[in-house]
């Protein structure tokens, strides 16, 4: 929903996002070290989480061809948090 003043123009957002990692998210390999026989290493790693969730929430403004927003947002799964900030201005001429 847009919010309108004398000369500006205000609409807040948010968005919610549940992302299901589907297929195959797991590597398992052997690393064999160069000079040195009879050494091999195994690892394993999961590549993407099996889900990611988020959330952004931000504020635009516009007045004539003068538009400018703020936002912040978080990324999560199981092993990662993520935030960002971000913020613009813009002149159409």
């Amino acid at each position: 929903k847009e919010f309108t003043g004398d000369a500006w123009t205000v609409k807040p957002s948010l968005d919610l996002t549940l992302t299901g990692n589907f297929g195959d998210d797991e590597t398992d390999g052997t690393v064999h070290w160069a000079g040195v026989e009879n050494l091999s290493t195994n690892v394993s790693s999961e590549v993407v989480d099996n889900f990611t969730y988020g959330a952004t929430l931000g504020v635009a403004a516009k007045t004539g061809n003068f538009s400018l927003g703020l936002g912040v947002n978080y990324t999560g799964s199981s092993n990662v948090d993520e935030f960002g900030v971000n913020a613009n201005a813009r002149f159409v001429f």
